[in-house]
């Protein structure tokens, strides 16, 4: 008993010190009359444009804001104060009404606290989610608790010369490039035979194991086959994609080898130097590293994502978040009008700040991220990555687990010596893996 009332001071005195050391900017404003509300938002500085964001509330603040009665008090911290920052403000009560979390925290954990409300239970908070396309949404258990705002599409890279040097060609001779990942398949087999040791038909960039898998399985194949996090991990959702096209692939030999030795660079640059008929991309991770050296003189060409089933060819490419995210906090519950924060919420995200984000040349959109790019030609075919619209929001409710080191030995295993068999087994172990590490961190 005397430990632990000894225990409890010593942490009631750590507590009292942070708050010492950080009490000038811990308080929030609490305004909150007829005709002005406060509503506070805090952020860390790696989830947000630092100066175009205050810029935008300072303009909010002195128009819009002015006239509904609304003020927004912001602050932006560095990541690493920002931790400190948010344990203090849940430990003395003095959350402000909108918040980023620091990736130490998983959804479930901020449910269970308590700490973080789902727009459907705020008043106004429906208007908000009809507002914006469902796949802008992280949602959990059909609630939304977050917008997402830094997209990144897919899309996969052909060789047209190389397609048409191999017969794969539309009613006019152009380069056809393949709408199914069975497409893929074939035509990577055409070309790798036909290759003579020296062209194949799609690289893996396999050295980053993690980077790999995310970009090439999880993203992907998520248009066809949905995701393997719904509240709980289901990884046998990926079954059909290793069976009908990483195992194929690999017993066809169609890849160019050794791609445990290939990072994303290197791929690039095999690709275009003509001996890679396909590579599938991303705006966000690989638009950088497309430079004047780059598709000057090759001839190729960017299609959507292949799907299984030619009937979701209409559906929209995948944007895929990078970034931190805002949360309307538990201080909403003891405010008279939550409306308002709501009303700041969606500014927040609203084109307003797109816009100046784009008059600045700052990366929000992937059609931001072709700015980066010098090169003409490719910028002009890297164009239509900056007008797909979202599938669903983020990997949610700590789903980091997937990018974890027994999830990818278990994809590196399954590419390296599976024949097909026992394949679901395998992906419900991982999964069942997964499921009691997230157990486990409450």
């Amino acid at each position: 008993m005397k430990k632990n009332i000894t225990c409890f001071f010593l942490i009631l005195f750590s507590v009292s010190i942070i708050i010492f050391c950080y009490g000038c900017i811990s308080l929030k404003e609490t305004a909150e009359t007829d005709d002005v509300v406060t509503v506070n938002v805090w952020l860390s500085k790696d989830c947000v444009e630092e100066d175009v964001m205050a810029d935008i509330v300072a303009e909010y603040n002195a128009g819009e804001g002015k006239e509904k009665g609304i003020k927004i008090e912001y602050r932006g911290y560095d990541k690493s104060e920002y931790e400190k920052i948010f344990t203090l403000v849940y430990a003395t009560n003095n959350e402000p009404e909108i918040m980023s979390i620091p990736s130490t925290y998983t959804l479930d954990q901020l449910q269970e606290l308590g700490w973080i409300k789902p727009f459907e239970n705020v008043e106004g908070g429906l208007g908000a989610v009809d507002a914006f396309e469902e796949g802008m949404w992280i949602k959990d258990n059909n609630k939304s608790y977050a917008l997402k705002s830094h997209p990144c599409a897919y899309k996969l890279i052909y060789n047209c010369e190389i397609f048409e040097k191999n017969g794969i060609v539309d009613e006019n001779g152009r380069a056809k490039p393949p709408r199914t990942w069975e497409d893929v398949v074939n035509y990577s087999r055409i070309i790798t035979q036909n290759g003579g040791g020296k062209e194949y038909g799609l690289v893996f960039a396999m050295k980053n194991s993690q980077h790999f898998w995310e970009n090439n399985l999880i993203i992907p194949f998520e248009k066809t086959l949905g995701y393997y996090y719904d509240g709980k991990y289901d990884f046998s959702v990926y079954e059909r994609a290793f069976e009908e096209f990483f195992l194929k692939i690999r017993k066809d030999g169609s890849f160019y080898p050794n791609p445990g030795w290939i990072d994303e660079e290197n791929a690039l640059q095999l690709f275009f130097e003509g001996n890679v008929g396909m590579k599938i991309t991303s705006s966000f991770y690989d638009i950088s590293l497309y430079n004047d050296s780059h598709g000057q003189d090759l001839r190729w060409d960017i299609a959507d994502i292949p799907v299984f089933d030619t009937s979701d060819t209409e559906r929209a490419d995948f944007i895929y978040e990078t970034k931190n995210f805002m949360y309307i906090t538990s201080a909403v519950n003891v405010m008279h009008n939550p409306e308002k924060v709501v009303e700041v919420y969606t500014m927040l995200h609203s084109q307003r700040l797109k816009d100046e984000l784009r008059k600045r040349n700052r990366i929000l959109t992937a059609e931001t991220d072709t700015k980066t790019v010098q090169n003409n030609k490719v910028k002009e075919r890297f164009s239509n990555f900056g007008k797909v619209i979202p599938l669903r929001g983020l990997e949610n409710a700590g789903a980091e687990f997937y990018t974890g080191d027994d999830v990818c030995n278990t994809f590196d295993s399954i590419w390296n010596s599976c024949n097909g068999e026992n394949l679901k087994e395998i992906l419900d172990n991982v999964s069942g893996m997964c499921n009691k590490k997230n157990l486990a961190r409450f």
